[in-house]
């Protein structure tokens, strides 16, 4: 069992990558990008279980998965309020 899953490459670069939805300057992009390197890890994982890797993969899928909604939902807002003339 290791604790780096270097057989499961898009595993691991969706746990790094979703780090980065965590910083207001990157946000949604890398939370989008983690989401979908972490459903495509998750399903190599559970395909062939000696690739392992299914909790970076888990754990990317949570948090870009969240902080995708976070900024969307802030990016929404703010055009809302600029729309709606709050932003003066």
């Amino acid at each position: 069992m290791a604790i780096i899953p270097d057989k499961n490459p898009k595993a691991l670069i969706a746990y790094y990558v979703s780090l980065l939805s965590l910083f207001p300057c990157f946000g949604l992009i890398p939370g989008l990008i983690a989401l979908t390197l972490g459903i495509m890890g998750a399903k190599a994982a559970k395909r062939n279980p000696e690739i392992e890797g299914g909790g970076h993969a888990w754990f990317a899928i949570i948090l870009a998965g969240v902080m995708s909604f976070i900024w969307a939902s802030l990016i929404i807002l703010f055009f809302v309020l600029a729309a709606a003339g709050g932003m003066k």
